[in-house]
């Protein structure tokens, strides 16, 4: 039941009509402005340069239009809590644009965890790493690990952030980074590690959960995109000589 009726971008001031792939009933607007006042759009997606995320979203709230607005949502907690507020006020419907809990093999990891697949989840390693863009208004943590961390609060409930510990990477020294890693601690118990780089060779989207009947892996680059393995963890005996121990797991171990 949607239609797409009108497009905002500032390129059409250079490109004016010629842009083939966007059908003629379509209206085009260099200025944003001029979208939000037609009464008739009743939805409105903010795929924008994150800078004018906030502006944008609470300008089109204000009109009263719906919102889909692309991550990352706002550029600190200032604007966040503006838009909050905003969102409050307009009996609108207002969204963030975290594609990943939309997806398949995610909703099904959610529905296993949550059948206890694993048992308690002890720690997530997760790796987002690609060969651009290389945004001029944030950096790639605030860019990127905005997907990790809305998957960490969708599948485990984790509750709030008590510690985080990172370093990152500025190769410009222009005040956004490169390369960050971060580890966490949230205080239902789970530990947590992200890294993140938009200068890597290449596209990597790995997050690895473990817990204690075993681990699970979902790969967005891999084929066979989540596999469990429910291997697990050893218990170790005391009164035992043996001072190390040697995992493997079966094929008959593997869910895929």
């Amino acid at each position: 039941g949607v239609a797409l009726r009108a497009v905002a971008d500032r390129s059409f001031e250079t490109k004016g009509e010629n842009i083939p792939v966007l059908p003629a009933r379509v209206s085009r607007f260099a200025d944003a402005r001029e979208l939000l006042s037609d009464p008739e759009i009743d939805c409105v997606v903010i795929a924008t340069p994150a800078s004018t995320h906030a502006t944008l979203a609470i300008a089109a709230l204000e009109h009263g239009k719906h919102v889909l607005v692309e991550k990352p949502m706002a550029m600190n907690m200032v604007e966040a809590e503006q838009m909050r507020d905003v969102v409050g006020k307009s009996n609108r419907i207002f969204m963030g644009g975290n594609q990943y809990l939309c997806h398949d093999y995610i909703r099904h990891l959610k529905e296993k965890l949550d059948e206890g697949i694993l048992d308690t989840v002890k720690y997530v390693f997760a790796e987002h790493l690609y060969f651009g863009p290389i945004r001029s208004d944030s950096g790639c943590f605030w860019e990127t690990a905005v997907h990790e961390i809305s998957l960490l609060d969708h599948l485990f409930s984790p509750g709030e952030i008590l510690e985080a510990a990172g370093r990152s990477v500025d190769f410009l020294q222009s005040g956004r980074d490169d390369f960050t890693s971060v580890q966490m601690a949230f205080a239902g118990g789970l530990t947590a590690a992200i890294t993140v780089s938009w200068f890597a060779p290449e596209k990597v989207r790995r997050m690895t959960i473990a817990g204690d009947r075993g681990m699970a892996v979902f790969d967005d680059r891999r084929r066979e995109k989540l596999k469990f393995f429910l291997h697990p963890y050893p218990v170790l005996s005391s009164d035992t000589a043996v001072l190390s121990r040697f995992m493997k797991y079966s094929e008959k171990e593997i869910i895929t």
